[in-house]
């Protein structure tokens, strides 16, 4: 999964937290969880609209920031639909969707 720093990378997963993002420009830092990784991956780039619990394909290249460690640095996303009853259950009820929760 991990390639080397300036590598491609292309990953699917699921936005488990946002730790930053500016509302004008949409330049977002986030924790995308992997299904075959027990740590998230950070991913940092303009990512507008994408909320936690989104299932997103990220496109990039690995970077080596100096303070923050390995992360992806995002040219782009794209929303995945959910593909199974679980994965739509978590899709309704992240906060792309006002007034739906997990009950």
């Amino acid at each position: 999964m991990s390639g080397d720093v300036g590598q491609p990378a292309s990953l699917e997963g699921t936005v488990a937290h946002i730790v930053w993002t500016n509302p004008d420009s949409g330049f977002t830092i986030l924790r995308l969880d992997l299904d075959d990784r027990v740590l998230p991956v950070a991913v940092r780039g303009t990512l507008p609209g994408v909320a936690v619990g989104e299932r997103i394909h990220v496109h990039g290249r690995w970077v080596e920031d100096p303070k923050y460690g390995r992360q992806i640095d995002a040219e782009g996303f794209l929303p995945v639909d959910p593909r199974t009853a679980d994965g739509l259950e978590r899709h309704l009820a992240s906060s792309l969707f006002d007034g739906i929760g997990p009950v």
